[in-house]
């Protein structure tokens, strides 16, 4: 068995790095999302006007998150993670169909009464026939489907009602 001292005078021997080694310097990366994800108008909207926002994709247009996120290390230049191709070259306006907001089909907005589930509360009080039972939003449902100019009409609506605070 060795002694501590022998085993300390040989580092490479040593199970954990030595701490006065020079540690190497980390590689700087950027991160970047798509302009689509980025400059979505839906997701700037002040907070008096988010109740048209997708509850979801937060005005985005789509939910995915890191995997959009493209990775590029800053002194090369080198693409180290290139996120989602499809959302990236191939849909340059939107969302590919693998990430695209199902609650808002991508737009970032939705119903302000119902915020895309398409069904309301009926606020019914015990005892009614109606208690408990969800209702078809009469906003932006029509017959047993979405109608989309009633639901962009409602969303124009609700916005020239609640303007932005002017600053």
């Amino acid at each position: 068995m060795d002694t501590i001292q022998t085993v300390l005078a040989q580092p490479e021997r040593l199970p954990i790095s030595a701490p006065w080694k020079p540690k190497k310097r980390p590689v700087r990366d950027a991160e970047a999302t798509p302009t689509w994800y980025s400059h979505a108008l839906a997701a700037r909207l002040p907070p008096e006007r988010q109740r048209v926002q997708c509850p979801r994709c937060f005005g985005h247009g789509s939910g995915a998150g890191r995997v959009l996120v493209r990775i590029t290390n800053t002194e090369t230049g080198e693409v180290t993670t290139p996120g989602c191709i499809a959302c990236w070259d191939s849909y340059a306006d939107r969302p590919c169909p693998a990430h695209i907001c199902h609650v808002c089909d991508g737009s970032g907005f939705v119903c302000p009464l119902c915020r895309g589930d398409r069904f309301v509360n009926g606020n019914f009080m015990p005892g009614h026939p109606e208690f408990g039972h969800a209702l078809k939003c009469h906003v932006c449902t029509e017959g047993n489907g979405v109608n989309e100019d009633l639901e962009k009409r409602a969303i124009t609506t609700y916005l020239a009602k609640h303007p932005a605070p002017q600053w």
